[in-house]
Formats: C-alpha cells, sequence, structure tokens
C-alpha cells in the first residue's frame, strides 16, 4: 500500500466518522514508558546487532460511538536513547548509543459485542516512521537510518464485566507489515532499500477505573512484534566517497511497552 492510498484511506474514514452527529465523542491520552528491543541476524541465523533500551512517549485517540461500535483516529511519539550493541566491519565487537524516534498515525474500527461469544471484533491500519541513529565512538562511524511502512491488522478485543467500578479487558491482534522502505543517510550520499515485507502480533491487556460517567483512568501493558524480511542490495558512496555494496539484514523488532491513560467522553 502506497503512503498516498494511506492517507487517503485514513482521511475518508475520519470524515466519516465526524460527519455523523449522532456519535458521542472520547478522548483518550495516554503516557507511558516504551522498551525497546530491536535485534538484526545474517543469512545464517546470526545475531550481528541488538539495540535495547527505554523510550518515554505519549499517545492520544479520539473516537466516535455509534450503536456499539467504535471508530478511533490516533497517533503516538516514543523518543530516546538506547544501548547498541554490535560489531565493526572488521569483525571487532562495538558498543555505542542509538537515538530512536519512533512515530505512528492510524485508524481503527471496534465492533460492537458479537452475540454469540462476548468479544469485538477490531480492524486496524497504522501508518510507521522509525528515526534511528546510531552515534559515532571510538573512531567508528554512526549510522543515520530513517524507516517508513504501513501496518494492517485484525483482532479480537475482550473485557470483563464490571466490579466495584472497575473492569479489566484485554486484546489480540494478528499483524502485517507493508511496504517497508528504509532510507540510508551517509554525509556523501543516500539511498533507500525496499525491506521484506513479514507478519508479526501485538497483545495488551489492562485494567480501567470508572470515576463516573465521563471520566476514568486505565492501566496497560502492550507486547509488540514485527519483522522485516532482508532487503534488496544497491550501490552506494560510503563514508569516505567510496563505492560500496550495501544490503539491509533480517531483523525483529520486539517490543514492551507501560501505559497510563487517562479517558474523557463527551
Amino acid at each position: 500500500m502506497s503512503k498516498n492510498i494511506f492517507i487517503a484511506c485514513l482521511i475518508s474514514s475520519a470524515v466519516c466518522v465526524i460527519s455523523t452527529e449522532t456519535y458521542a465523542a472520547v478522548l483518550e491520552i495516554s503516557s507511558g514508558i516504551y522498551y525497546f528491543n530491536y535485534e538484526e541476524f545474517s543469512q545464517s541465523g546470526t545475531s550481528l546487532d541488538s539495540e535495547k533500551g527505554y523510550l518515554p512517549g505519549i499517545k492520544i485517540i479520539f473516537s466516535q460511538l455509534h450503536n456499539g461500535n467504535k471508530y478511533s483516529a490516533h497517533a503516538s511519539v516514543y523518543s530516546g536513547t538506547v544501548d547498541y550493541s554490535g560489531g565493526t566491519q572488521s569483525g571487532q565487537p562495538h558498543t555505542t548509543k542509538t537515538e530512536q524516534q519512533l512515530t505512528q498515525f492510524g485508524f481503527e474500527f471496534i465492533s460492537k459485542q458479537i452475540e454469540l461469544i462476548p468479544v469485538q471484533l477490531n480492524i486496524g491500519i497504522k501508518r510507521w516512521e522509525w528515526d534511528r541513529n546510531i552515534l559515532d565512538r571510538n573512531n567508528v562511524q554512526g549510522l543515520h537510518e530513517i524507516y517508513n511502512w504501513d501496518e494492517i491488522s485484525i483482532g479480537l478485543n475482550f473485557e470483563t464485566k464490571q466490579y466495584n467500578n472497575a473492569f479489566y479487558w484485554g486484546n489480540i491482534n494478528a499483524l502485517y507489515t507493508l511496504s517497508p522502505v528504509i532510507e540510508i543517510l551517509l554525509d556523501t550520499s543516500t539511498a533507500k532499500l525496499t525491506m521484506g515485507e513479514k507478519p508479526g502480533f501485538r497483545l495488551r491487556a489492562g485494567k480501567t477505573w470508572i470515576l463516573n460517567n465521563q471520566n476514568r483512568y486505565s492501566l496497560s501493558i502492550i507486547s509488540e512484534y514485527w519483522q522485516f524480511g532482508r532487503s534488496n542490495s544497491v550501490f552506494i558512496a560510503d563514508f569516505f566517497g567510496n563505492p560500496a555494496f550495501i544490503t539491509e539484514p533480517d531483523s525483529t523488532s520486539f517490543h514492551t511497552r507501560l501505559e497510563f491513560s487517562y479517558t474523557a467522553y463527551f
């Protein structure tokens, strides 16, 4: 899916939601901490490098409710610095820091509860941008990369009955990355590589406390996993201006985040 098609779908869906006057509005604001866990692999499956650490962030969701269905537009950003552990081109061990920023926006539909079983169907679409800047250290040149991809997902939501003005809930989603592209930014040149599309999943569980009809707050934990397949190979001028053959390896991202949310109904 191209970026233009994704944006068109998002805008058209949002317009349909907003134009329906009978909907009730919901605003959710979340702050959280994101445990970033990324790893790259050789063709033989050996680990090449990993990046791990904590990223603070914020998320905003605007939703409309109608006849038990929920239509949401959302955006989030998490950024910070994590630890990098890998090796140089010559095979020497190397550690440094990596500046990370993960940004996403998207749209989600959650159905009213299915009659036969107490679950709700959810369908989502997102646009991701990941800014990854491996910093220079010990005379080893860093590397700045920007990833962009779309994501589609489908899953089920579960919710317990209320007890003492609180309830537990969870959801499980299968996801798939679409059209992942990486832009490599060097001092002398840039290059774009196309990564392989892969499946993944997202799990979420939480508890919500109801203050009154208009206000509630929640605490939740989310784990999400996605992959990128090995990219195509291109020639590019390296840091010294010499032609070099470059390929992005297979990679996995297995992140976990803890969120505290406040929700207001209008």
